[in-house]
């Protein structure tokens, strides 16, 4: 079985190396070279084509590829729903132009067209989603290339995801203090965008300032956006402080509107901040939507979370963040913390 184990990696590596031509002296080399196929999907993408010949001294293959130019990283594999819904999201969120997924026991193509129908105008800036599927491959995995049109072009994506990155990084000096615990960091970065950022949800707006209404650019460069906006921006902010952030699509019981909010880890429980209902406008801003529970919850949203995520926690954050501030708070100010969002 070691010696197995040895001959799979060395197939593994051939195949990652694109080499079009190996030989493995090993007994049974089909069977392994099937079975690395079968433990790493994600090469399905790239094996086109084998041709196998015997010899005296082992077994050579000759190898046909395609699609050496996508990095293993923008392969994604998928054996759930839930999993192929998460991996649309993300793709969608960090503006991906294509996105390879490897499925197996999943059909793609409906769950495909249920999050278009779903959150296709969720995201105003996706213009459209296509996807292409290969199908009977070794044991049922599927090939699918997911490819995004979006309403805002390459050039000015960039500019807008430069300007994001410097405001982050700007933000990372004002707002936090490097003994700051995660809890008081996810409660200052709640307190800043509550405070300057004001929900702006025009009905005469064009599809492109649609766009920036829903992304992080809008709550932090234009200080205008809609409910997805303040949730993209708040992972933007908790994601360069490393505290574990998820974006939360869902529904308001008893209304048909879309909003979002996020799921965010502290310690090792997940808790729910709506930053949007918690933004009064104004410059004024409330606690009651940071750090709920699922239970908390339930009894007004419908939502999508990213999988295997659950708030579960019953710590009171915005108690124990406040506690922190009252008792820390000289030391913050001396790090240059700005005092308007510590309370």
């Amino acid at each position: 079985m070691f010696a197995e184990g040895l001959v799979k990696d060395k197939i593994k590596t051939q195949l990652q190396r694109f080499c079009t031509e190996f030989s493995v002296s090993q007994s049974g080399a089909e069977r392994l070279f099937l079975a690395t196929l079968s433990e790493n999907p994600e090469l399905l993408l790239y094996v086109r084509e084998t041709e196998m010949s015997r010899t005296l001294y082992g077994t050579t293959f000759r190898v046909t590829y395609g699609n050496t130019d996508i990095p293993v990283s923008e392969v994604a594999r998928v054996q759930t729903e839930a999993e192929f819904e998460a991996v649309m999201h993300n793709a969608v969120r960090g503006i991906a132009l294509a996105r390879y997924i490897v499925s197996r026991g999943v059909d793609i193509g409906s769950c495909h067209a249920n999050f278009m129908a779903v959150y296709g105008a969720f995201y105003s800036n996706l213009v459209r989603s296509e996807c292409e599927m290969r199908g009977g491959l070794r044991d049922g995995w599927t090939v699918t290339c997911v490819r995004f049109g979006y309403r805002i072009g390459k050039v000015k994506l960039g500019m807008m995801e430069r300007a994001v990155q410097d405001a982050v990084k700007t933000l990372g000096k004002t707002l936090f203090a490097p003994a700051m615990p995660p809890e008081t960091k996810a409660y200052v970065a709640h307190n800043y965008l509550a405070r300057t950022v004001e929900y702006f949800n025009n009905d005469s707006a064009n599809a492109l300032e649609k766009s920036y209404l829903q992304s992080a650019y809008g709550a932090l460069i234009n200080k205008q956006c809609v409910c997805q906006g303040y949730a993209e921006a708040y992972k933007r902010i908790l994601d360069a402080q490393r505290i574990p952030c998820e974006v939360i699509c869902g529904k308001i019981r008893g209304s048909a509107e879309y909003h979002a909010w996020n799921a965010v880890q502290l310690g090792e429980e997940y808790y729910h901040v709506d930053v949007t209902w918690d933004s009064l406008g104004g410059g004024k801003k409330q606690d009651v939507y940071f750090g709920k529970s699922d239970e908390g919850l339930r009894g007004e949203r419908i939502w999508t979370r990213p999988s295997g995520v659950e708030c579960n926690g019953k710590r009171n954050l915005a108690q124990e963040a406040k506690a922190q501030i009252f008792k820390n708070k000289a030391i913050y100010l001396a790090y240059g913390v700005d005092k308007t969002y510590l309370d």
